[in-house]
């Protein structure tokens, strides 16, 4: 069975930063989407408003008519823009939370396997050091003996 790669800490540390940077991406984007449906709501509710105030009610005529075709007109931008915001809402607010929780438990995953991974490397490198460094002390001596002595004893 094949070892995991073992990362480094440095690496870690990158792979949940971009975790990290990704979500946090995702959720300014759908803070945004939504700030925007949210903007769109108010501007169709105050439209909505002054398509209800009185417009030349006491005018006769073509001017009357006309101030009617206006206050219609406004009326119906308001439920165009109360549309948009539904749709803005719908299309994109909505999905995009999805997306970004779904980024969320994506990047709960990588950051529990990395941990993992980095843990178990921090182990082995403790345990070599422990079993290593005694050998290495052991073998120091001998490794700085002069070449001499082993020479001379093989010629005899």
């Amino acid at each position: 069975m094949r070892k995991p790669h073992a990362m480094s800490s440095a690496h870690s540390t990158a792979v949940r930063n971009f975790c990290r940077a990704s979500y946090l991406g995702a959720e300014l984007l759908t803070y945004r989407v939504a700030a925007r449906a949210s903007i769109e709501d108010e501007y169709a509710r105050k439209l909505q408003s002054l398509s209800r105030k009185s417009l030349g009610s006491q005018e006769m005529g073509s001017l009357r008519n006309s101030l009617d075709i206006v206050r219609g007109e406004v009326e119906s931008m308001a439920k165009q823009h109360q549309n948009i915001a539904a749709q803005m809402k719908s299309e994109l607010e909505e999905p995009l939370a999805a997306f970004a929780g779904g980024m969320k438990e994506r990047r709960k995953i990588v950051q529990n396997t990395v941990e993992k991974l980095l843990k178990t490397k921090v182990q082995q490198t403790q345990l070599v050091n422990k079993v290593s460094c005694p050998l290495f002390m052991a073998h120091c001596p001998q490794a700085n003996k002069p070449r001499r002595e082993t020479a001379t004893s093989k010629s005899a």
